[in-house]
């Protein structure tokens, strides 16, 4: 399976989750049912790192999927916190802009430890 999330080893209360190749619409919003099910039992704010360095193209559909994902408990849930992509470019990149101005403020980088460094500077 191109997907994966799992907290990450060493930071603590972050979740990094891993999307490769093509990546349909029905495996991004399993994985981020599965997002939001370790957010659900986290028992504080949960940011999560997802990396799209390695996709290929955008999931059909993607853009009137925002309403579902938007909804969904990883971005409603109280401990749902930061979403910071990494790796994001083309076409992915302009799409992720958009979600990030109609759906959920999102975090682009170019890579993991840029963003793990904006979190370390966040205080997380």
């Amino acid at each position: 399976m191109p997907t994966s999330v799992k907290w990450h080893p060493d930071l603590k209360d972050v979740l990094l989750m891993h999307l490769d190749g093509s990546v349909s619409m029905d495996e991004v919003l399993d994985i981020t049912a599965k997002e939001g099910e370790l957010i659900k039992t986290a028992p504080r704010l949960t940011h999560t790192i997802i990396d799209v360095s390695t996709v290929h193209g955008v999931p059909k559909n993607f853009l009137s999927a925002i309403p579902r994902i938007t909804s969904m408990p990883a971005s409603t849930h109280p401990h749902s916190g930061d979403k910071l992509i990494v790796g994001a470019s083309g076409l992915a990149e302009t799409f992720l802009n958009i979600f990030s101005k109609v759906g959920r403020k999102l975090y682009l980088f170019k890579t993991k430890e840029e963003a793990i460094a904006f979190l370390k500077a966040q205080g997380h």
